[in-house]
């Protein structure tokens, strides 16, 4: 761990070698271990450590984005000039507001010493009684459980500095009822992540996959029509980044590619639908800055079917002259996105269990989850994809 003080005078070091009119700097920690298990057997401990520096160089209105695993004062020249460089070669931005400057934080725990604690032992020990529940009834188990540890810096010259050191953890299994070939897949599936590791119960995990499992027999073709249907909370999830990223983004209403476009306080969807994303709440995967190192706010997206609000970052927010909510994402990674999003929602829990849920459908669908979605019509957020470890007939 680099720590605030270290990372942030990096950071300043860097920002001090960018020929550039503005400039940011982001620094990104990865400390990260798994264990994976197939056929009820552990068969991988692998570990991984890995640091990304990305400098945005602002120049004339334009902007250049360079990015090192280098951070040596070499490293930090180059990185530092490729984005200034890039920076020149793109046309002004005339819808560039300048960088963000500082903000307030809200307080957030977004590290947790329990998870940067665990060891490969208790990694195999979760497995264990992942397997163990599975043999019992001869099935078997395949899946992965991850631990990480890091932090993430970011800096830039209009005054932000701020640091957030990170954990997270997830365990994941299939439960695979090993049938006779041409039987099909007879599959259960569960999972769960959280920053503490202690929130993570591999026997829920391992009930809930085993118990699916053992449900899902004699499969047979279901015909096409239409079906009540049951979503269980990943598949909820799931559906919900599409809603989020591609709808309730501020940009994407500004580009009139949003269902949101016009609708705002209006009745966008049933009453029973309350969504919110808070980037502070422990239950999720708390973060107290966005990606631009601006605090994020708490945010009522859809109360009780009304649109109450949308996703701005700096940009998006000067277009309208309001200020940013906080949700610039990230950068770094292979699938990122160029405009705000809401990222860490929360749905109001309705008042029927789920069991009773079920009950009350004659006939229709339960869904585990889905595999392989898209969503090829951002606008009336239509998603395409296929169920997956658990479709279920209810009659």
């Amino acid at each position: 761990m680099y720590g605030p003080d270290r990372a942030l005078e990096l950071l300043q070091s860097v920002l001090a070698r960018v020929p550039a009119d503005e400039a940011e700097a982001t620094l990104l920690v990865e400390d990260q271990a798994l264990t994976r298990f197939a056929n009820n057997d552990i068969h991988q401990n692998v570990a991984q450590s890995n640091v990304q520096l990305a400098v945005r160089a602002i120049v004339g209105g334009g902007a250049g984005l360079a990015l090192t695993n280098r951070l040596d004062a070499e490293g930090q020249r180059r990185v530092s000039e490729q984005a200034a460089t890039l920076a020149r070669l793109q046309p002004p931005d005339p819808e560039f507001p300048g960088l963000p400057s500082a903000s307030m934080l809200r307080p957030s725990i977004s590290y947790y010493e329990e998870t940067a604690q665990v060891t490969p032992a208790q990694r195999a020990a979760a497995i264990r009684t992942i397997v163990g529940e599975a043999s019992r009834l001869g099935f078997l188990a395949t899946g992965v459980m991850e631990t990480e540890t890091g932090e993430l810096a970011i800096a830039n010259t209009s005054g932000v500095a701020v640091h957030a050191p990170l954990t997270l953890a997830a365990l994941r299994t299939v439960v695979d009822a090993n049938p006779p070939q041409g039987l099909g897949l007879l599959t259960g599936y569960a999972d769960a992540i959280s920053r503490d590791a202690t929130q993570i119960d591999p026997q829920a995990i391992a009930a809930r996959a085993v118990a699916k499992c053992a449900l899902n027999r004699d499969p047979q073709p279901l015909p096409p029509g239409s079906y009540v249907t049951i979503l269980e909370e990943i598949a909820v999830a799931d559906l919900l980044r599409f809603l989020a990223r591609l709808g309730l983004s501020a940009q994407a209403v500004q580009e009139r590619r949003s269902f949101a476009v016009g609708q705002m306080d209006q009745q966008v969807c049933g009453e029973n639908l309350t969504l919110w994303d808070d980037a502070a709440d422990p239950r999720g995967l708390a973060l107290p800055f966005d990606w631009e190192g601006v605090s994020a706010l708490r945010l009522p997206l859809i109360e009780n079917g009304f649109l109450r609000g949308l996703a701005y970052d700096s940009r998006a927010a000067a277009k309208e002259g309001r200020t940013s909510t906080g949700h610039a994402v990230s950068r770094l990674g292979r699938f990122v996105l160029t405009w705000p999003a809401p990222t860490h929602l929360f749905i109001a829990p309705g008042d029927n269990p789920r069991q009773e849920i079920i009950a009350g459908v004659e006939s229709g669908v339960l869904v585990t989850r889905f595999h392989y979605t898209h969503c090829p019509d951002p606008k009336r957020v239509v998603a395409t994809g296929t169920t997956r470890y658990g479709t279920f007939l209810i009659e």
